[in-house]
């Protein structure tokens, strides 16, 4: 069973993985300029978190030790998908 549910969440890395990079390389834009995202947010759940936009893309800072890449999600606008 262990080896089992390993497996799956494998399976669902790689294709998170396989998603992201498909977004990284598409053309999708947001729905407004991606400045208008960056800022510091406070969340009860996550705490602060900053958006930073660095070479034309965002990155989210939770912590100087945990970021993530975002790309715009395939159904564009304002939803993204972070790596």
């Amino acid at each position: 069973r262990l080896l089992t549910a390993r497996g799956a969440a494998l399976a669902r890395r790689d294709e998170t993985e396989a998603r992201w990079q498909k977004l990284a390389k598409s053309p999708m834009k947001a729905a407004l300029p991606l400045e208008k995202y960056t800022g510091t947010y406070a969340s009860p759940l996550l705490g602060e978190v900053t958006i930073r936009q660095v070479d034309g893309r965002l990155i989210y800072v939770r912590t100087p030790q945990r970021s993530l890449e975002l790309v715009v999600e395939a159904s564009g606008g304002n939803a993204f998908l972070g790596r």
